[in-house]
């Protein structure tokens, strides 16, 4: 027969206990997901409880943050498997499935370029003009894509 217990743990405890039991396991659902919202759902707190504990809790803010570049990660290496792997998509006829086609992602491919090689993939540019004091200039906006954003040379209409 088994003896009866005799002393509980003290109920201040068992919500500590609770508390780290449930801050990690919502790292955990972070790290996978990403997003605050759903892994607070999927351990059954309010987000507005995720922040408190951010707020109050230097550690766990901290661990949040590594949470978060861990799954990005995960959407990194899912973008790659996308965009090199191809993902295979069915092919139906007459409400039959009759085969496969992998697709590619071009858009995914070319931010995995733009993000790991900037100086040659980036969108942003600058363009520096120096232009003499006294000197006028005349742009040119009619010819879009055309070098519109150099300056016209001067003509009769324009003082040298």
């Amino acid at each position: 027969m088994r003896k009866p217990r005799t002393s509980f743990p003290a109920p201040k405890k068992r919500q500590e206990d609770r508390l780290i039991k449930n801050k990690a396991l919502f790292l955990d659902a972070l790290a996978k997901c990403g997003r605050i919202d759903k892994s607070a759902k999927s351990i059954g707190v309010y987000r507005g409880t995720i922040y408190d504990w951010m707020r109050t809790d230097g550690p766990f803010a901290n661990a949040v943050d590594e949470a978060r570049t861990r799954s990005l990660h995960v959407l990194e290496d899912e973008a790659h498997r996308r965009a090199v792997d191809g993902v295979d998509k069915p092919i139906y006829q007459g409400g039959v499935r009759v085969g496969v086609v992998r697709e590619y992602s071009d858009v995914l491919l070319l931010f995995l370029l733009k993000a790991n090689n900037p100086k040659k993939y980036r969108d942003n540019t600058v363009n520096i003009l120096k232009i003499d004091a006294g000197k006028r200039v005349d742009w040119d906006f009619g010819n879009a894509g055309n070098d519109s954003a150099n300056p016209t040379k001067p003509g009769p209409s324009s003082p040298t």
